[in-house]
Order: C-alpha cells, then structure tokens, then sequence
C-alpha cells in the first residue's frame, strides 16, 4: 500500500511540474490558424481568426449584383438576393425584403446619371465555427451625379452568400480626392 501511495504522490507531482512549465505566451501572442506558428501581435484577440478559403462560385453571385447595379438592371439584380436582406452602409442600416431592397437601391441609384466600377481585388472566405460564407468585393466606384458633379471612391463591401443568395452586405468606402 505504501508503494502505491508513493507511486500516485509522484505521479501528481510530476503532472504538476509539467502543467507549470508549459510556455506562457505574452498577451498579444497568439497562433495563426495558417501554420501554426506564433506571432507577437501588439493587440489581444480573444480568439484565433477561423477564416479559412472560401468557394469561388460564390464570388460571380456578389459581382453580377454589383454590375446589375451599375447597369441599372433591377430585374436582375432580384435574382441575386435573399428572401431577407440587411444592408449596413455609412450612416445607415437597411433591413428588409429582397424587393424592399432592390427598391431601395433604385431610389438611391437614380440619383446618379452614371455609375462606373474599376475591380481591384475579392476574396472568398468561409467561417468554420459559424458556417457562414462571404465574398469581399474591393473596387473603385466612379459617379456623376443628375446635377453633373463627379465624385468617386474606394469601396470595400463584404457580400455574406447563403444558399447561393446574398442575405447581407456591408460596405465601407473612402471618398477619392483628385489633386490639384
């Protein structure tokens, strides 16, 4: 019996050594989900990024709504849309039907004469925790206005797809000064 005390005292003890000098990583340090390898990040996250590629069909489905939106293609654009759509945009957050939507995106279209998108880059993403998949559009949107003013600006939107419908957009844009 003493033997085996003996045998379970050194068994904790040496379970306890090891939980203790296992390496402690700075606040900021935190594996990538890439490869594994840590990396000193000057900010806390709370959990490591799940992100993982997405599939590329989903990425003509966010495209053709953008261009039936330059286009003025209404009709079209329906097709791409969601029973339910929410949009979150500067200043605002549209919640709706998908034809509540398109009519939305109609009255705010015909305030502009021309509309002009220059693609710079997408990427699709897929959540693995929340099974939700994405398509993030980053381009150069080039206007006039009914009144002749042109404007234009970088705009990043991410298009959450679902189903093969696009169910939420969200974009960012930063108005483009020309220089003088």
């Amino acid at each position: 019996m003493k033997l085996f005390k003996f045998f379970i005292i050194c068994s904790i003890s040496i379970a306890a050594c090891n939980s203790q000098s296992e390496e402690k990583k700075p606040s900021g340090e935190i594996a990538t989900h890439n490869d594994g390898k840590a990396l000193d990040l000057p900010y806390k996250l709370a959990s490591i990024p799940d992100w993982e590629k997405g599939d590329d069909n989903n990425v003509p489905i966010a495209m053709n709504f953008l261009k039936s939106y330059e286009d003025k293609d209404f009709v079209k654009m329906r097709n791409y849309l969601a029973d339910s759509v929410q949009f979150i945009y500067d200043n605002g957050n549209f919640s709706g039907s998908a034809d509540q939507m398109v009519k939305f995106l109609k009255n705010f279209r015909e305030g502009r004469s021309t509309v002009r998108i220059e693609m710079n880059d997408y990427e699709s993403v897929r959540s693995k925790n929340r099974n939700q998949e994405y398509v993030s559009l980053w381009y150069n949107e080039h206007i006039v206005d009914n009144a002749g003013k042109a404007d234009s600006a970088f705009v990043m939107d991410d298009y959450r797809i679902k189903n093969g419908k696009i169910s939420m957009i969200d974009t960012k844009f930063r108005h483009l000064r020309s220089a003088k």
